[in-house]
């Protein structure tokens, strides 16, 4: 299900499990729940949609690759891939981040 995305080599599926509520805002907002994985690793957790429509997201609060070590309201990252390549997001809010995977994921 990861399709193009990379996970570290220690991430497990986790299960259960609903960090910062990104999977209830995601099914709320029309994306099947089983089209959503979640995986934990030592020190990140990583949120993988593939809703089957060509388009798949990956959602992680592990952005330190993105952004580097800063004090203070840590960031969180998205990385959209689809037909056109792949782009990442990054936003110090986990719901403005859920709300464009939702958007995005459900063709909007």
């Amino acid at each position: 299900m990861t399709g193009s995305v990379k996970l570290p080599p220690t991430a497990e599926r986790a299960t259960g499990r609903d960090r910062y509520g990104v999977i209830n805002t995601l099914v709320w907002r029309g994306i099947d729940r089983a089209a959503i994985a979640v995986y934990e690793s030592e020190d990140a957790y990583y949120w993988i949609i593939a809703p089957g429509n060509g388009r798949c997201v990956e959602l992680t609060d592990d952005t330190e690759e993105h952004v580097g070590w800063m004090e203070g309201p840590w960031p969180f990252a998205a990385t959209f891939h689809g037909p056109d390549g792949a782009r990442t997001e990054i936003d110090y809010s986990i719901d403005n981040l859920v709300e464009q995977v939702a958007q995005w994921c459900t063709g909007g």
